[in-house]
């Protein structure tokens, strides 16, 4: 039976070994500079009951996100008043995209939709 005997010196093949093990970690490593993902906005409107003054923040944070990273007054109160995709770079480094124009598709009278946040009227019972 013959006996394969390398002739590559130990330092040699650790430096083959090392360079394929790098360029089998370098799509692993240059795969988040490409990665893009879409970023959901908010428009919040912070309520405060007791003093019955409102502000608006447009963030990253759902209603229940944002307290936990701003500060809000026990009495104050946040809902989401708008939300839009942003499908541009969405990492923590640049501004936000501007909301999109309403749609006239949209029913602001109350019907259900994702931009339309007032409460939906009753219907009338039938007897």
């Amino acid at each position: 039976m013959p006996v394969f005997r390398a002739s590559l010196s130990q330092s040699t093949l650790t430096w083959i070994l090392t360079i394929l093990g790098c360029a089998a970690l370098l799509p692993a490593l240059l795969m988040p500079l490409a990665a893009q993902a879409e970023l959901r906005a908010f428009q919040l409107k912070i309520t405060d009951s007791t003093r019955g003054t409102e502000r608006h923040v447009i963030t990253r944070f759902d209603h229940i996100q944002y307290p936990m990273y701003n500060r809000v007054n026990k009495t104050e109160v946040v809902a989401i008043e708008r939300t839009w995709m942003c499908y541009e770079r969405s990492d923590f480094l640049g501004a936000l995209c501007a909301a999109p124009a309403e749609s006239p598709a949209v029913n602001t009278s109350g019907g259900p939709g994702l931009t339309d946040r007032s409460p939906a009227a009753a219907a009338p019972a039938k007897r």
